[in-house]
């Protein structure tokens, strides 16, 4: 479960939940990086994300993108 919580240009804080993989891992599960890129792109909005900070999947929380190289 992923909900966008904040958006700007140079950030995005999202809430991911508990059970969810912070980024992509060989359990094939949706993960909170991917899915707030499908969520971006589905809004016409730019999904180009660096990951400032993670969570394990059995803690549920927020995370924080860039969504620039000068933010990240």
């Amino acid at each position: 479960m992923v909900e966008i919580r904040y958006l700007s240009a140079n950030a995005v804080v999202i809430y991911k939940g508990h059970g969810t993989p912070a980024q992509p891992d060989p359990s094939g599960d949706i993960d909170a990086t991917t899915e707030t890129a499908r969520i971006l792109k589905a809004s016409d909005e730019k999904n180009e994300l660096w990951i400032i900070n993670r969570l394990d999947r059995g803690v549920a929380g927020l995370m924080i993108f860039a969504r620039n190289k000068e933010s990240a």
